[in-house]
């Protein structure tokens, strides 16, 4: 590995004081062999409440669990801002996306670190999310959970590039050298990611594609298992039709790296293509749901009207950001 041979753990929180504590004890429960470095470094993005003060407690509860504790703060709101935080603070060449509902299973760090050392054309590995909550889980759930960064990824162990444009964000491992690279290579981010309430999102997806143009395979591993914790106010049909539709508008959005994938220009006239085939989309849905009234057909109408809302943001900069894409790369 080009940089420091190590695992760094890099949680971002925005207002987080009652989610830290068990994400906290989940990793002074990893165990670690003692030849693998790891750190813990806590981003306060930018929080209002006593985030920073019950991340300290909590840390220093646990002591000698966790090594190398950090926390710093990044005013910029929005995760894009405190993971590049986190990266820039990272000693080690292994990074471990941990988000502060995410409850890594025990050999998540040590697993992370054998792993992604096996193969130095990994760029990412996605694991695997369980739903934990305190209220019943709707039944809709297990259908839509990927929506919510739960369940598996792939079969056991394999390089899901083909298969998959991105792995989760939830507890993705990454090669810092290869974040670096991306981020020299491709600066700009066509997306924001999530800011305070709002369900903006793929800024992981975003991750992934800038890696895979940049030549870095994605996997998933079943050995990487975390719990994810989901409030009663995440598990309603009404928050699921608003992330089924911010979801799908920003990943429309990142329709010039997949076209760039694919080896197709993206032009004028596909963009005009797209826009008509979800018009059409939205016509036929619309009046699907208002016949049936089903849950699966209001998620089916959210999702195309979010993609015309991602075509309408794009519609004046696809074509350059295309281009800027092939530049950069070539």
């Amino acid at each position: 590995m080009s940089e420091i041979d190590g695992v760094s753990l890099i949680v971002c929180c925005y207002n987080s004081t009652s989610r830290l504590p068990e994400t906290i004890a989940s990793l002074a429960r990893q165990v670690v062999p003692a030849v693998i470095k790891w750190e813990v470094i806590i981003v306060d993005n930018a929080s209002t409440d006593q985030t920073a003060e019950v991340a300290y407690a909590e840390a220093t509860k646990h002591g000698e669990r966790l090594p190398n504790f950090r926390l710093v703060r990044e005013e910029t709101p929005g995760l894009a801002f405190a993971r590049e935080r986190g990266v820039s603070e990272a000693k080690y060449e292994a990074l471990i996306f941990c988000d502060d509902d995410n409850w890594l299973c025990e050999s998540y760090v040590r697993t992370a670190h054998t792993f992604l050392k096996l193969n130095d054309k990994i760029g990412a590995i996605g694991g695997k999310g369980t739903i934990k909550s305190d209220v019943a889980v709707p039944d809709w759930f297990d259908k839509y959970s990927q929506f919510f960064a739960c369940g598996s990824q792939g079969e056991g162990i394999e390089d899901v590039s083909g298969k998959r444009s991105y792995v989760f964000g939830a507890g993705m491992v990454l090669r810092k050298s290869a974040l670096l690279q991306i981020k020299k290579m491709l600066p700009e981010n066509l997306v924001s990611d999530r800011k305070s309430s709002s369900l903006s999102s793929a800024g992981d997806v975003e991750i992934c594609l800038k890696l895979r143009i940049c030549g870095w395979q994605l996997w998933y591993n079943d050995n990487l298992q975390f719990d994810h914790f989901m409030p009663s106010a995440r598990l309603t049909a009404e928050y699921l039709l608003r992330l089924s539709k911010a979801i799908s508008a920003s990943g429309i959005r990142l329709n010039v790296y997949t076209y760039f994938l694919a080896g197709k220009e993206y032009t004028n006239s596909i963009w005009v293509r797209d826009f008509l085939f979800v018009v059409k989309r939205i016509c036929e849905s619309y009046v699907k749901s208002a016949l049936s009234g089903t849950l699966d057909d209001k998620v089916i109408l959210n999702m195309n009207i979010g993609a015309l809302e991602g075509l309408m943001a794009q519609r004046r900069r696809f074509r350059a950001d295309f281009q800027r894409v092939k530049r950069q790369i070539n």
